[in-house]
């Protein structure tokens, strides 16, 4: 399927697209044509997502130990959001690039079914 009728099935429904998280997180590290707001949005919230559980513990040192337990919950809820988030960076990126959309196809990163 060529990248016109991927876009133009993506808009009907007529087709499901799944995209990897795990490496979708890589994409948004690593490929330039993802685009400088998407990989900005995608590194913050990915470093506060690692960053939370350390500032969790050691908040033990100079707060009440419920600080330490938010800053752990919270990275549970910020990190699967993060990489949800970049799967969809990667989405809107293949809509909106062809060459990108070639790429992402063919090293299995997008898998596109019926809907």
């Amino acid at each position: 399927m060529n990248h016109g009728e991927f876009i133009d099935m993506y808009r009907k429904g007529s087709i499901r697209v799944q995209v990897d998280k795990s490496a979708a997180m890589h994409i948004c590290d690593r490929d330039s044509r993802i685009g400088s707001g998407r990989k900005a949005a995608h590194s913050f919230w990915k470093n506060i997502g690692c960053l939370l559980p350390i500032a969790g513990i050691i908040s033990l040192i100079w707060l009440p130990w419920y600080y330490c337990v938010g800053g752990i919950i919270l990275a549970v809820i910020v990190m699967p959001a993060t990489q949800k988030s970049a799967a969809e960076f990667v989405l809107e990126a293949t809509l909106e690039d062809e060459s990108f959309y070639v790429s992402m196809l063919e090293a299995g990163i997008i898998r596109i079914s019926k809907g």
